[in-house]
């Protein structure tokens, strides 16, 4: 898929990227792919020029450039369903991060009580070991 309806897209000077991960945080569109310590690419399709991947950047390793593809024409009238389309997805792409992250922070939540509650029980097996002796 193409992306035409950015004016604008993210680019990361893969040479200059030390894969810190900070972009992938700050995408709200998840279009940016990568992992910590490897470096990261824009997957052009999803990125929405909205530069919220710029600030994050230690290295100032990402710019925007100009999208190749984009057309004013896109503006009419005739491309309002696939305008609509692009929203759409990029709002369906938010939410699917957003459940993730929360899901996350579930999952480490759940685990750090569960290492809490068993550090207690061990901690407790201790007290009674030492007072048998």
């Amino acid at each position: 898929m193409h992306n035409q309806y950015s004016a604008q897209l993210a680019f990361i000077d893969e040479q200059r990227c030390i894969g810190c991960a900070l972009c992938l945080k700050a995408c709200p569109f998840d279009a940016i792919l990568g992992t910590s310590q490897l470096m990261h690419s824009v997957i052009k399709s999803y990125c929405t020029g909205c530069k919220l991947c710029i600030q994050p950047c230690p290295v100032d390793c990402i710019e925007m450039r100009e999208n190749p593809e984009y057309s004013e024409a896109i503006k009419a009238d005739e491309y309002k369903q696939d305008r609509k389309d692009f929203a759409s997805a990029s709002k369906q792409r938010l939410q699917l991060r957003k459940l993730r992250l929360e899901s996350r922070s579930q999952v480490v939540h759940a685990a750090r009580q569960q290492s809490k509650a068993s550090m207690a029980d061990k901690l407790a097996e201790l007290k009674r070991l030492q007072e048998k002796s």
